[in-house]
C-alpha cells in the first residue's frame, strides 16, 4: 500500500479551510493508503498524528513535530531525528501562502517527494494577482483591467472598483469601494494583509462561472462548468466556508445553464491557462462575465482548490477517492519523468588547480 503524506493547515489566513479540506481528503483516502497526516500549525511547525480525522482534533491530538531533509523522502522526528516512514507521494491540501504559492511544493520536489500540486512557477505565480495578470497578457486571455499600489494615492480607473491583496485568497481583506473615501479604507485594509495591492474595476452586472481541468493519462480533462448565485457584489471568505452561514448561503447552478458559445469560451480558456503552466493536479479557473458588454474574462485560478475541487467531476462520474488516486498516479509519473529527464551523471572533473 503506497505511503502518502496529506499536507493540511498552514500559517496562512485560509487555514481553516486548508484543515476542513485535509479533513475530506483524509475520510477520502482511509483504506486505500498507508497515511501520513501532517497538521501544519500557524506558527509553520509540521506535526503528525495517526489520530487526525476530524476537524477538532488539531486544536486536541498532541502531534509529534517531524521534518523532512533534501535528498531523502524519509519523515523523521524531530525530538530524536528518528524515521517514521519513507514517503511515496504527497496530497498537497494546504490554501494560500506556504502552501499554494509553491512553497511546500519545493521543499517535497528538493526531497524527491512527488506532490498533487502545479509544480513552483505555475503556483506562486498564480497565487501573486499581479503575475498572473501578466501571464494572462502573454498568453492573449482576457482578464479585468488593474492598477498596482503599494501605497495609499488615488487611482487612474474609474469607480467602482474592487480592491484586493495581491497574494491571498480570492475573499480576504477585499473590499469594494464607490469613491475615494471608500477607496483609501478599502487599501488600509487590504494593506493589513499584503503590502501590494490589486485594484480591479468593477463588474456590477455579471455572473460568474467556475470550471476546473485535471490531467489523467497525460491528457487534459474538464469538469463540468458551475455558476455560484450571487446574491451581493462578492462572497466573502465567511460567505463560502462557515459551515453554519456559508453553505446555506451560497447557492449554486451546476451544471451551469449556458449556451454552446460560452461553453466552449470558458472551456477553451481553462485547457489553455492550464496546458500554459504545464499543471498536474486540479486547477480551478474561476470566470467573470459582464453582462453589460457580453465578455468573458478569467478573474483567478486556484491551483489546491477548495475541497479540491471534487465536486466539479462527480457528474464525469469521477468521485473523490477517485480524483485523489488520479492525482497521486500524475504527481508520481511526472516526479519519475523530471527524474529521468533533469538528472544525469556528470562527467566533469570536479578536482584538479585553481
Amino acid at each position: 500500500m503506497k505511503k502518502i503524506a496529506v499536507f493540511f493547515g498552514g500559517k496562512s489566513v485560509e487555514h481553516d479551510i486548508s484543515v476542513i479540506t485535509g479533513m475530506q481528503a483524509l475520510a477520502a483516502t482511509e483504506g486505500k493508503y498507508d497515511v501520513y497526516p501532517i497538521f501544519v500549525n500557524k506558527n509553520g511547525e509540521f506535526l503528525y498524528s495517526k489520530h487526525y480525522r476530524e476537524i477538532n482534533d488539531v486544536k486536541t491530538v498532541k502531534g509529534e513535530k517531524i521534518f523532512f531533509s533534501p535528498g531523502d523522502k524519509t519523515m523523521y522526528k524531530f525530538k530524536n531525528r528518528k524515521p517514521v516512514a519513507e514517503i511515496e507521494a504527497a496530497l498537497m491540501c494546504m490554501h494560500g501562502i506556504n502552501g499554494e504559492d509553491g512553497s511546500l511544493g519545493g521543499l517535497l520536489q528538493l526531497c524527491n517527494i512527488p506532490y498533487t500540486s502545479p509544480g513552483i512557477f505555475a503556483s506562486s505565480a498564480a497565487m501573486d494577482k499581479e503575475m498572473f495578470k501578466i501571464l494572462l497578457k502573454g498568453l492573449d486571455i482576457p482578464f479585468i483591467e488593474y492598477e498596482i499600489f503599494t501605497t495609499c494615492k488615488t487611482p487612474t480607473l474609474n469607480y467602482p472598483l474592487i480592491v484586493k491583496p495581491a497574494r491571498l485568497g480570492s475573499s480576504i481583506g477585499i473590499s469594494m469601494a464607490k469613491n475615494d473615501n471608500e477607496f483609501q479604507k478599502a487599501l488600509e485594509t487590504a494593506f493589513i494583509f499584503d503590502n501590494r495591492c490589486i485594484v480591479e474595476r468593477a463588474v456590477l452586472d455579471k455572473r460568474e462561472f467556475n470550471c476546473a481541468a485535471v490531467r489523467i493519462n497525460g491528457k487534459v480533462a474538464l469538469s463540468d462548468i458551475e455558476e455560484p448565485v450571487l446574491w451581493q457584489d462578492f462572497l466573502t471568505f465567511d460567505d463560502k466556508y462557515n459551515a453554519k452561514k456559508g453553505f446555506k448561503s451560497v447557492r449554486k447552478k451546476f451544471p451551469a445553464d449556458i449556451d454552446d458559445k460560452l461553453k466552449q469560451e470558458i472551456e477553451f480558456y481553462t485547457k489553455k491557462i492550464y496546458e500554459s503552466i504545464n499543471a498536474k493536479g486540479v486547477v480551478r479557473a474561476d470566470f467573470i462575465y459582464d453582462n453589460t458588454q457580453k465578455k468573458l474574462y478569467i478573474n483567478e485560478i486556484n491551483t489546491i482548490p477548495g475541497s479540491l475541487g471534487f465536486y466539479l467531476f462527480e457528474k464525469k462520474r469521477i468521485d473523490f477517492e477517485g480524483l485523489i488516486e488520479i492525482m497521486l498516479y500524475e504527481a508520481v509519473k511526472e516526479a519519475e519523468n523530471q527524474e529521468r529527464n533533469t538528472f544525469f551523471e556528470s562527467k566533469i572533473p570536479l578536482g584538479g588547480k585553481k
